[in-house]
């Protein structure tokens, strides 16, 4: 025999059947039961102390239900934000620093030396003399003038190397005396120790931020052959090479007034006044280009 059916399944409770404003309608119940009850507390007002709250300002527990229920995501969104407290943002870093202008010195404020064989000499009737009176005038007490004469590069160069923690400004004078015999004559082959003499200057020359050479002269200056005009350039070229200002130093020399062996200038006034102007001219000439590594 077949299994009785089952049972039907039992009527629904009387009443209106649920509608979808049920939830509104509960929520707008809550709402005007909150309002009604605030509006009457004396816990809103401010006038009354909190000691006169009672019980009936606080929502029941069933109200506070049916307020985490209903409320939007929008705001739970926004109080579990709050509750996590959002990684710190490292500040920016900070810019690069500016390169600062440098600002070129004025030659008063530097330490000059002026070095060289007997380009540097004035001659007297007896004895000697220089101009460093008239140039530190014109560049300022800082500034010396040192004269070697009859030698070369090698003695140059020492006292060059000498000077490399003092000075900030070196302007050597070579006049190319182991180009010339004891009699002051050219010599006949190029010497093979020059190419060496000049690098080795050049070299100490570069450990001063300014620096210049007054290198050679010329054949008429000296009334030579112009075989010596070609060695002087070469010389030239070798420390111009090395990132030093190289100058013949004609442009001073040939106007300068001269003793009878045409070799040495006179000591007169116009002399020293002629030589310190060039020499300033020329410090301030180094003085005003970029500067470019040493050390």
């Amino acid at each position: 025999p077949k299994p009785p059916p089952p049972p039907p399944p039992p009527p629904p409770p009387p009443g209106p059947p649920p509608s979808s404003n049920s939830t509104s309608f509960s929520s707008e119940r809550v709402r005007k039961r909150w309002g009604s009850q605030g509006a009457s507390s004396s816990c809103n007002t401010g006038d009354q102390p909190s000691s006169l709250c009672t019980d009936s300002d606080v929502p029941p527990p069933m109200d506070q239900e049916l307020v985490l229920k209903f409320a939007s995501p929008a705001a739970e969104t926004e109080t579990a934000a709050a509750a996590v407290p959002s990684p710190t943002k490292p500040p920016p870093p900070p810019p690069p620093p500016q390169p600062s202008l440098a600002v070129n010195p004025r030659p008063d404020q530097l330490k000059i030396c002026i070095v060289g064989d007997s380009g540097l000499q004035l001659n007297k009737s007896k004895g000697t003399a220089g101009f460093e009176t008239d140039i530190r005038a014109i560049l300022g007490p800082n500034t010396d003038v040192v004269r070697f004469p009859g030698e070369g590069a090698a003695t140059i160069t020492r006292w060059v190397q000498s000077k490399r923690s003092e000075a900030h400004a070196v302007v050597v004078v070579w006049f190319l005396n182991e180009l010339f015999t004891t009699r002051w004559t050219l010599v006949e082959q190029y010497p093979a120790r020059m190419d060496g003499l000049a690098q080795g200057l050049a070299a100490a020359l570069k450990d001063f931020p300014y620096r210049a050479a007054v290198i050679g002269g010329g054949a008429c200056l000296w009334r030579v052959s112009g075989q010596f005009d070609t060695w002087a350039d070469r010389v030239r070229t070798i420390v111009r090479s090395q990132g030093i200002h190289v100058v013949d130093g004609l442009d001073a020399y040939s106007g300068l007034e001269l003793t009878d062996d045409h070799w040495h200038a006179r000591s007169t006034p116009a002399n020293k006044a002629r030589l310190a102007s060039y020499f300033a001219k020329l410090v301030w000439q180094i003085v005003d280009m970029p500067l470019e590594p040493h050390f």
